[in-house]
């Protein structure tokens, strides 16, 4: 009898049919299930996952004590491990990739099913996980209409579990959470027709399942309501702060094909059939938005859904020009994914055994090992913390800007403000979470760095908390490129003076600057009735702050209108660290004339004339900063003379060891009294090969035939990678400082690459200290 019931299903699916799908389910498996996570890096793009992890581990309650984008499921979709989290991550993971699998295959036509041959060479594309967890709302939707038509156990069983998995959705992805209760209310108005049970059914489960998924991850039930809000809070100002302009030609292609795919499926609908077409539509928009938003790597999202919306149109049992339209749609997509990604055939084929060989090696290690990945984290957190050493036992610790990692995984307690990582706090409502923060549970310690994103003004980030950070704390030490602030007392917040300069002022008009004192601004601008429109479509054009500075040059930065609203330093720009050690403890009339503005001027790439008011309002106001002592330098480790070094590697330096003081020509000239000195810049083994080697040194050789090597410490270069298409070298960027006593000048410094215990000169960048 079972052989008969095989041959009855051979014969309904043929043999490709059922190949494809046994492919397809594995592939679910082994690409979505992370069983090869990544682990915690000092940069900013691993210290968020980190972070989340993190807070509910400890107990922190998200949307109170911590609002970011992610929520405490985050690790199903960040893939990174955490001893607290792996196993929830690995459960929810495969719970979400089986069902999929599962309802891709009930969907498709049996006659259809060799498409599934393709989902493998889909799974591994750039963006495809976001798009993943995009689509299950949508594929929601597709299974309950297969539900009214079918109504077989099995069907109805699985939308059902398709109904538990949006309500997972907004605890991993708080933005996922507008098309998860969206298809959810479609999906219950489908089967509506089917049994009317089903009307408070569905909404049963989706509560339930998001009541319990909250409440086992630690989190208490009357958070529930903030944690949602909070997420609107984020999604509201994102588009606004976090838009990067992209390819218009690319926009065009994918807003093109989304509308042709829209048309494609809803032309063959009638009006019984209204939900499927509404549901595609909000999902190629959603994905549409999302991706143009931040129009780098991100734009492969919106390309992903619509390949996949494509696929699925194509595969169906429309008629046939709505095929060709769809494959049309699905080529335009292929296009812009090309820019991003190896789409060919073989570079297709290379991304699925690589996924697939990484996932196999996580599962060989695991019954090798079953408690590697614990070793690895332990690993992970050792070199985090021997690249930028803290010791804070017994004290509670922030850390400003994003590099969060560093704090987490130390010895003090970590205290976070709400929103951990500044450049996310771009709405007055998140900022003054922050700013709360200071006022009330100031930790005993921060660590401070001047870090931001997309050439913002870098003021802004956390803008608001700075008078705090002034009046409630004194730097201490500067350790590596961060300065560590100690509390001194009861929160205090520093207070501007009166105002001296309040008034309305045209967009692209020149303002002329006082000098003296630091300037503390606060600017008001807002998009007109069509700039929210457009910006609710697409996204609104970046505002532009242009300064004319004391030297004579001028510089431009991208500021966010949410962040100059509650306020920040204007005057002197702060642009590094070091910078805003010489402002703390010199004051700003030691700043050098570079960083002084004497003039400047707010504009708009305004195309329409009609997104932006065309005025906007100024104020103006002292904001004196009391002198504090010049903080102890904490100096890298120096190793003895190496010997003989070989040749290799590529590098470059990029230093302002002390504000005002360049590399020019490859020389340093520093004043005689200065004691020390800090360099950076980036290092990698083999760029071409993406090979980033052990460690960085740099060789000193002095005077006497002195030599001498300084350990740096390893910094986020994400610009490093991008710029050489390598993600492996985000971490190839390098930090050192190291005194000056006893080494006569000048001093020749290069930097060395150690490469499985062979060291490296790269001997093309010389600095050489006078």
């Amino acid at each position: 009898m079972e052989k008969g019931l095989a041959r009855d299903f051979a014969r309904q699916n043929g043999w490709i049919g059922i190949a494809a799908i046994l492919l397809a389910t594995a592939c679910f498996v082994l690409i979505f299930i992370p069983f090869s996570p990544s682990m915690p890096r000092l940069d900013q793009d691993a210290s968020w996952p980190l972070a989340l992890n993190a807070a509910v581990e400890r107990g922190l309650v998200f949307g109170r004590d911590v609002v970011f984008t992610g929520g405490p499921l985050a690790a199903v979709y960040t893939q990174q491990f955490s001893p607290g989290t792996g196993g929830e991550m690995w459960a929810v993971a495969f719970f979400f990739a089986t069902i999929s699998a599962l309802a891709l295959i009930a969907i498709v036509p049996r006659r259809s099913r060799a498409w599934l041959l393709f989902v493998p060479f889909l799974a591994p594309l750039p963006g495809m996980r976001d798009a993943f967890f995009l689509g299950i709302p949508w594929l929601l939707v597709l299974t309950a209409r297969h539900v009214r038509t079918h109504g077989t156990r099995g069907i109805k069983f699985l939308t059902y579990a398709l109904v538990a998995a949006c309500a997972l959705l907004p605890l991993i992805k708080g933005s996922a959470s507008p098309p998860a209760f969206f298809c959810v209310i479609i999906a219950a108005r489908i089967l509506i027709d089917k049994q009317r049970i089903h009307i408070w059914l569905v909404p049963t489960v989706f509560l339930t399942t998001l009541g319990l998924g909250w409440i086992s991850s630690g989190q208490p039930l009357t958070a529930l309501g903030s944690y949602l809000c909070s997420q609107m809070e984020i999604i509201e100002g994102y588009g606004d702060a976090m838009s990067v302009s992209g390819s218009v030609v690319e926009v065009m292609l994918l807003a093109f094909a989304g509308i042709l795919l829209s048309l494609c499926v809803h032309w063959p609908v009638r009006s019984r059939r209204w939900s499927v077409s509404f549901a595609t539509v909000v999902t190629l928009f959603v994905a549409f938005k999302a991706g143009a938003i931040r129009h780098d790597g991100h734009i492969a999202l919106a390309a992903d859904m619509i390949i996949l919306v494509s696929i699925y149109v194509v595969a169906g049992t429309g008629p046939r020009p709505l095929k060709w339209l769809a494959t049309a749609s699905l080529c335009m997509a292929m296009i812009v994914l090309s820019h991003y990604t190896d789409i060919s055939p073989r570079g297709l084929f290379v991304k699925v055994a690589n996924a697939i060989d990484k996932s196999l090696s996580g599962l060989s290690r695991v019954w090798d090992e079953s408690d590697h990945l614990n070793k690895d984290f332990k690993r992970a957190g050792d070199f985090v913390r021997n690249e930028l050493p803290l010791v804070d036992a017994g004290k509670s610790v922030d850390l400003y800007n994003s590099e969060i990692a560093a704090v987490i995984l130390g010895q003090g307690v970590w205290k976070p403000r709400p929103v951990f990582q500044s450049y996310s706090a771009y709405s007055p409502a998140l900022i003054e979470r922050n700013v709360n923060h200071l006022r009330k549970t100031p930790p005993d310690r921060i660590y401070w760095r001047i870090q931001t994103i997309d050439d913002r003004y870098p003021s802004l980030d956390d803008g608001a908390s700075w008078p705090w950070l002034f009046g409630t704390y004194r730097p201490i030490a500067h350790i590596g490129d961060y300065l560590q602030l100690d509390r001194i007392g009861e929160p205090t917040r520093l207070s501007n003076g009166a105002a001296i300069l309040e008034r309305v002022v045209a967009l692209g008009k020149p303002v002329a600057l006082p000098r003296g004192d630091p300037l503390w601004a606060r600017i008001v601008i807002r998009p007109t009735l069509v700039g929210k429109l457009w910006g609710a479509l697409y996204k609104l054009p970046p505002l532009m702050l242009s300064f004319r500075y004391a030297d004579g040059h001028m510089q431009s930065f991208r500021v966010v209108a949410g962040m100059m609203e509650t306020g920040f330093l204007l005057s002197p720009t702060v642009g590094s660290t070091r910078e805003l050690e010489v402002l703390w403890t010199k004051g700003a009339e030691n700043m050098p004339s570079s960083r002084l503005p004497i003039e400047m001027q707010l504009s708009v790439s305004d195309w329409t004339g009609s997104l932006f008011p065309i005025h906007y309002s100024l104020f103006l106001a002292r904001l004196p900063i009391p002198k504090a002592a010049i903080p102890r330098r904490s100096l890298d480790p120096v190793e003895p003379d190496p010997g003989s070094v070989a040749s290799g590697g590529q590098c470059a330096f990029e230093s302002e060891p002390e504000a005002g003081i360049r590399i020019i020509g490859g020389s340093l000239v520093l004043p005689s009294e200065m004691a020390f000195v800090s360099l950076k810049g980036w290092a990698a083994a083999d760029v071409s090969a993406g090979a980033l080697g052990d460690a960085t040194f740099l060789l000193l050789r002095g005077a006497g035939g002195m030599n001498k090597l300084v350990r740096a410490r390893a910094t986020s270069r994400m610009d490093v990678a991008k710029v050489f298409g390598r993600p492996s070298l985000i971490n190839a960027g390098f930090d050192a400082t190291f005194s000056l006593d006893e080494m006569a000048r000048p001093i020749r410094v290069t930097v060395v690459k150690s490469v499985a215990g062979v060291l490296r000169e790269c001997s093309g960048q010389v600095v050489t200290v006078y």
